[in-house]
């Protein structure tokens, strides 16, 4: 081949590749879509509506919604699909998010067992990471790869092969998972009592089996919602209160509202406000029927005791049943009262309250196979999508480097027993984060320095600050995506005046 045909060649080449890049770039840009409230019915329906704000578009993107007698419709998302579960049963769907509601596969959500798909309802889910987390109600974790798929009533023996992919995570034994929070390489779990007649909250490291440990322990309460933001976990109990954890510090629950009846659902928005929903019909840790108003709130996450009641309602003789909540972008939404819309602006005075004709119907209540007189007034699961995907927030690692003032650190460190306490404080755009650690529990002798983890951010700009009696170390960043990223925290001495 000629020099000039050689150089023609690889002309045409760089021509293709830019040309690839281009054509890439043009379908990643594709995937980006409006901001969307997703419903699923329980049975066969997920609807996407991409004007969430619209009573008259909410009515239309739900129309076909029927909504079925059973306790459990789950969603999840990993930011690239969204992920449905029937409670009742071992099965759900995988929906590309760019499809909105379109292209839909029915998967598998948990282990197969025998020649039934499972033994246990499954009672939460959680995806990231190319995984899917189900929790069942004999108190087993699973972590099973979320590309399972199969067609017929029952997997065929190769579906059910690829089943066997599911890895059990741990099993908390009488108690049961009620909602499961993935936050990076950590699952949050809320457990409810069962037979124990207490719950938990479990942190999980993904990686290992049977590495589950108590982050808390709210006594004989049922923990009955999760949800992650503005730098924490929060929690949902039984007894109508709402905490406030630390994602890495045991114990460190504190209480951020507190409610007359339990908190059934907590969601959170990316801009500091958190959605829950609190009362409805359900049965409390004595096995004793409950039944009360449903209220929808709007919570802030920067000062505690700030909730506002968006929605207040009852449906004749009986109550909510299975409220479900949604958040996003400054607005939260319900689904109940017979299978409701609700939404509400944080920035607005009015909600939007839709009809029960255009999508929803009503179901005989059965209990113990006999039917009780009424109806259940059965939700939707909602999830809100905001452009471009989702996750659980942005992590920041903060990094403090045992040089300079701080060498000394690094002896103290050495010896066996010794600490060195600090506050550890992230201010961002929704709040702040204030953690005391040890920085030897920390510290890596390797890499020469302290790092330590907070997750769930929102995103914007931030300053961490480090500090204890002897040292000071500040700097600001800004996170502008949901990603790991590191900051460099170095420590001076601190001057005595």
């Amino acid at each position: 081949m000629s020099q000039v045909l050689q150089d023609y060649v690889r002309l045409l080449a760089g021509i293709y590749l830019v040309l690839g890049i281009l054509l890439c770039s043009s379908n990643v840009r594709a995937q980006t879509v409006p901001d969307t409230l997703w419903a699923w019915d329980g049975l066969k329906t997920v609807s996407a509506c991409q004007n969430p704000t619209s009573s008259a578009s909410l009515a239309t993107c739900f129309s076909g919604l029927s909504p079925q007698v059973q306790t459990n419709y789950l969603m999840a998302t990993d930011g690239i699909n969204i992920y449905t579960a029937s409670g009742m049963q071992g099965w759900g769907y995988s929906c590309p998010i760019s499809g909105l509601g379109t292209g839909c596969s029915q998967i598998s959500v948990g282990p197969y067992v025998s020649s039934q798909l499972y033994q246990h309802t499954v009672s939460a889910i959680a995806a990231g990471g190319g995984f899917i987390y189900t929790a069942q109600t004999d108190g087993t974790i699973w972590k099973c790869p979320s590309t399972i798929q199969w067609t017929g009533t029952i997997p065929t023996a190769a579906e059910a092969t690829a089943n066997y992919n599911c890895v059990q995570l741990d099993s908390s034994g009488n108690n049961y998972a009620s909602s499961l929070v993935l936050v990076n390489d950590t699952l949050y779990v809320g457990l409810e009592g069962g037979t124990k007649n207490f719950g938990l909250i479990w942190s999980c490291n993904v990686n290992s089996i049977n590495d589950c440990a108590t982050l808390d322990n709210p006594g004989k309460n049922n923990v009955l919602s999760l949800t992650a933001g503005a730098g924490y976990l929060w929690a949902g109990l039984e007894n109508g209160i709402v905490w406030r954890c630390d994602l890495e510090i045991a114990n460190s629950c504190v209480t951020w509202e507190k409610a007359s009846q339990q908190i059934g659902g907590l969601a959170y928005d990316g801009q500091g406000t958190l959605g829950a929903v609190t009362g409805g019909y359900y049965y409390d840790s004595s096995n004793t029927y409950v039944a009360s108003t449903g209220v929808l709130w709007s919570c802030p996450t920067s000062y505690a005791n700030g909730c506002t009641t968006l929605v207040n309602k009852t449906i004749g003789s009986k109550d909510v049943y299975n409220f479900t909540v949604a958040a996003g972008e400054g607005s939260v939404w319900g689904s109940g009262f017979v299978g409701n819309i609700y939404s509400q602006s944080s920035y607005g005075t009015t909600y939007v309250t839709l009809g029960n004709t255009a999508y929803t119907a009503d179901y005989p209540w059965q209990y113990n196979n006999r039917t009780d007189q009424g109806y259940s007034y059965d939700a939707a699961a909602l999830l809100y999508i905001p452009a471009g995907g989702i996750t659980t927030g942005g992590t920041a690692r903060v990094q403090v480097p045992f040089t300079g003032d701080a060498t000394r650190l690094a002896r103290v460190c050495s010896y066996m027993g010794r600490r060195a306490i600090a506050n550890v404080t992230i201010s961002g755009p929704y709040g702040k984060v204030k953690r005391r650690v040890n920085l030897c529990k920390y510290y890596d002798a390797n890499a020469g320095q302290a790092e330590i983890e907070f997750g769930a951010l929102d995103l914007g700009a931030y300053r961490v600050t480090v500090q204890n009696q002897s040292y000071y170390g500040q700097a600001d960043f800004v996170l502008n995506n949901k990603n790991v990223q590191g900051v460099s925290v170095p420590l001076n001495k601190k001057r005595r005046k």
